[in-house]
């Protein structure tokens, strides 16, 4: 059984990256999340094909699975949305951190792009 007190064994960074803020640019959603994703990989020298959990909230169009296949994410074992938007950040968090320390996942990312 799962309790948040398990989860002080578990690992995590935070990262923020910001893109280029523009409106109507012609770039997709999904582009700009696996951009967001390659870049957050890259500060924290993480390669993407380690990643194998994603969380989003349902208010993000860009389906799991096409964002890890263009970042060239390994196989997820875990994903799930949260309802809303940023106002939810801290369930997507908790959701990364149960994954990672109930082993469903072994490197789970938050995605924040919208």
């Amino acid at each position: 059984m799962f309790s948040m007190n398990n989860s002080k064994d578990v690992k995590s960074h935070v990262f923020c990256i910001a893109l280029q803020f523009t409106k109507n640019s012609g770039v997709s959603e999904l582009a700009l999340a696996a951009q967001c994703v390659v870049a957050a990989c890259d500060d924290a020298g993480v390669d993407p094909g380690e990643i194998d959990g994603l969380v989003s909230f349902t208010l993000d169009s860009t389906d799991e699975i096409e964002l890890a296949r263009a970042i060239g994410a390994g196989d997820l074992t875990f994903y799930s949305k949260i309802n809303y938007g940023g106002g939810a950040a801290v369930g997507t968090i908790a959701q990364a951190v149960m994954a990672i320390a109930t082993g469903q996942a072994s490197s789970s990312f938050r995605e924040s792009y919208s």
